[in-house]
């Protein structure tokens, strides 16, 4: 069997399997998802639920189905599974009626995972996670989240025109320019925050807000996009993200001491 026939092979297999699951799977940080952190001291304690994700994720063993977490669907496999089906469309352009009609379902399974209550489309994973400094709801959004799914998202529209794909960038070009916090140097450039409940400073996280407001610029010329884009990207250049940084923990020490 040649290289080709191999590759066409297991991708007809990984399709087939993921299709089978109905695109539900297990995730590295969804020990949270066991009922029994829905019981009153576990729902409060942020030191075990910070450990049991950590125990979980680095485990050999997959503690999960003595743990009852079930398989979940998570917003940003759907994201990148259309992606996938729009680089198929070019391969087997034979399929390619079959992978658009997928391509669709999938969007509408994402526009109903979207959380109210924000300035545009945004998504966020479906269990709770808990971080250092932010305890983050199921389904509510995230920088992470939502930038790899519209980056997927607006590779589905340069590949197959969808505009509703399109769509749903603009709409999350929205919540990232209005929902998403700020912390600025003192040249006026910024990071965003890597949630809307939250201040942190992650720079690869902030990037991918950066990185969907450079597309939307490409695609609709909107000057707005282009000149927060560059605000989000000067931070991180390497010398002065390095600075940066020793400032904030210089201040973080000032005032804890």
């Amino acid at each position: 069997m040649g290289e080709q026939q191999i590759l066409s092979s297991s991708l007809e297999r990984l399709q087939s399997f993921i299709e089978h699951e109905h695109y539900k799977g297990y995730d590295p940080y969804d020990a949270l998802k066991s009922p029994l952190f829905r019981l009153p001291f576990f729902k409060s304690n942020k030191l075990i639920r910070f450990g049991a994700q950590q125990l979980v994720k680095r485990s050999s063993l997959n503690l999960r189905p003595f743990l009852f977490v079930p398989k979940g669907l998570n917003p940003v496999t759907l994201g990148l599974c259309i992606q996938a089906y729009s680089e198929l469309c070019g391969i087997y352009p034979d399929k390619k009626n079959e992978y658009l009609t997928k391509i669709n379902q999938l969007i509408s399974e994402l526009k109903k995972l979207i959380p109210q209550g924000f300035k545009g489309a945004c998504w966020g994973y479906d269990f709770d996670w808990e971080a250092r400094y932010a305890k983050i709801p199921a389904y509510q959004p995230t920088v992470v989240a939502t930038g790899i799914i519209t980056n997927s998202l607006y590779i589905a529209w340069k590949l197959t025109g969808n505009e509703e794909a399109l769509s749903l960038c603009k709409s999350a070009g929205e919540f990232v320019l209005n929902d998403l916090n700020r912390t600025y140097d003192t040249q006026n450039n910024f990071c965003f925050s890597y949630s809307p409940f939250d201040k942190q400073v992650v720079f690869n996280a902030s990037m991918k807000g950066a990185r969907l407001l450079a597309q939307l610029y490409e695609a609709t010329g909107k000057e707005e996009f282009k000149k927060r884009c560059s605000q989000c990207c000067s931070i991180c250049d390497e010398s002065s993200a390095r600075e940066w940084c020793m400032d904030l923990f210089n201040q973080r020490c000032r005032h804890m001491g």
